[in-house]
C-alpha cells in the first residue's frame, strides 16, 4: 500500500514538472544501480523541485529521503511526509537538544540500506542558487558506515549525481541530471580509523559532483562576472563537460555581448494569450515571488501553483462556462487551457531573465 501512495504522489508530482520545467533529461543511467543498497548523493540548487528530479526521472527508484526537521512541525503534515518515504534531520537552528534525536535517525537509515534499499541525501546541508558543489557534510558517509558496521558483506554504494540547470529561478527552467560511476563504500572503510574513511569518501563524492555539474570556484563579483562572461559566450550549462572546460580556460576573452533576439510574434501571441487566461493565478504568483526573500524557492513555489492554484481556476472558469454554454463549451474551455500551459512552458525564458546573475 504504502508504494501505491508513493507512484500515485510520483505522477503528480511528474505532472507538476512537466509544466513547470521546459525540458528534462537524464544521462548515465549505466551507472544507475539496478538494485540497491546505495546512497544517492546530489548538489542542492532548487528547493524542492531538486528533491523529487531522481524519483520522477528514469529509472524512477523507489527512494528514502532526509529532509530538513523544520518540515515536521506540523503533525499532518509530518504524517504525509513520512508516508513519502522523508525522515527528519536536526540541525543546529532546530536546537542544540534537538541534535540527539539524530543519532535513531541515522541508525534507521543504516537499517534501510541493509535491507537494501536508495537513500536520497543532499551533503551540502542547505539549498543555494551558485552554480558551484560547496563543501559537504560527512553525515551521508557516516550512515554508509553504519550500515557497513551492520554487515561487512554489504555491496553499498554512492551514486554521485550532478543536477544542472540553465537557469534556477527563472519560467521556464531546464534541467538535466546526470549521473556518475558508482563508488564503492567498502574501499574506503577503515575500522580502525573512521573519521578519515569518512573524510576519504566525503572528499571523492564531492570530486565526483563536481564533475557531473558545473562547478566555478570563483565566489562574489568574480563568480557572476564568470557566469555573465559565459551566458555572452552561449555556454549550455546543462552541459558540465562544455561548461567546466570553458571555466578551467582562463585566458579565454569575453566575447562582445550580442543583441537577445526579440521572441517571435508566435512567442508573444503565446505569452500573452496564457497572461490574460491565467490574470489572477498569475498576479497571486507575483505577490508570493515579491515575498519571497530566497531565490531558490521560485521554482518550488511556482511547481506548488501549478498543481492547484492554476488547474483549480481553470476548472472553476470551465464550470462556469459549461453552466451558462453547455458542457461542451466547459471542456473546450479547460482544453485550450491545458494546450496553451503546454505551448507557453516550451518556450524559452524572457530575455530579461537571461541576463540575470545565475
Amino acid at each position: 500500500m504504502r508504494q501505491i501512495w508513493y507512484y500515485l504522489i510520483n505522477i503528480v508530482a511528474s505532472t507538476g514538472l512537466y509544466f513547470t520545467l521546459r525540458r528534462r533529461r537524464v544521462s548515465g543511467l549505466q551507472h544507475f544501480p539496478r538494485k540497491g543498497p546505495a546512497i544517492i548523493v546530489l548538489n542542492h540548487q532548487n528547493a524542492l523541485i531538486d528533491a523529487i528530479q531522481v524519483p520522477t526521472l528514469p529509472p524512477r527508484p523507489f527512494v528514502w529521503f532526509l529532509a530538513r526537521a523544520d518540515l515536521f512541525k506540523s503533525p499532518l503534515l509530518a504524517a504525509v511526509l513520512r508516508s513519502l518515504n522523508m525522515m527528519p534531520i536536526y540541525r543546529l537552528r532546530d536546537g542544540r537538544n534537538t541534535l540527539a534525536r539524530n543519532e535513531a535517525i541515522l541508525n534507521h537509515c543504516a537499517d534501510l540500506l541493509v535491507q537494501g534499499h536508495f537513500i536520497q541525501i543532499f551533503p551540502e546541508g542547505n539549498h543555494h542558487t551558485d552554480k558551484r558543489v560547496r563543501h559537504f557534510k560527512t553525515g551521508f558517509a557516516d550512515i554508509a558506515f553504519r550500515a557497513l558496521r551492520r554487515d561487512r558483506n554489504l555491496d553499498l554504494k554512492i551514486v554521485p549525481a550532478g543536477l544542472n540547470y540553465d537557469h534556477t529561478t527563472c519560467y521556464p527552467a531546464s534541467v538535466h541530471l546526470r549521473y556518475g560511476p558508482p563508488i564503492r563504500v567498502r574501499d574506503y572503510f577503515d575500522a580502525a580509523d573512521i573519521a578519515a574513511s569518512k573524510r576519504a569518501l566525503t572528499h571523492a563524492t564531492r570530486r565526483a559532483i563536481q564533475q557531473l555539474t558545473t562547478h566555478i570556484e570563483e565566489k562574489g563579483d568574480a563568480y557572476h562576472e564568470r557566469i555573465r562572461t559565459m551566458r555572452r559566450a552561449g555556454i549550455d550549462f546543462l552541459d558540465p563537460e562544455v561548461a567546466n572546460q570553458f571555466d578551467a580556460d582562463v585566458a579565454t576573452p569575453a566575447p562582445a555581448s550580442s543583441p537577445h533576439k526579440r521572441p517571435s510574434p508566435g512567442a508573444r501571441l503565446i505569452r500573452s494569450l496564457f497572461a490574460l487566461n491565467s490574470l489572477p493565478p498569475l498576479l497571486l504568483w507575483r505577490r508570493i515571488k515579491r515575498r519571497t526573500r530566497d531565490a531558490a524557492f521560485h521554482n518550488t513555489l511556482r511547481f506548488a501553483l501549478i498543481l492547484t492554484v492554476f488547474p483549480a481556476y481553470y476548472a472553476a472558469i470551465a464550470l462556469a462556462i459549461g453552466l451558462w454554454a453547455g458542457h461542451r463549451a466547459g471542456f473546450a474551455y479547460l482544453a485550450g487551457s491545458i494546450l496553451l500551459g503546454m505551448l507557453r512552458k516550451q518556450l524559452p525564458p524572457d530575455n530579461h531573465c537571461s541576463k540575470t546573475k545565475r
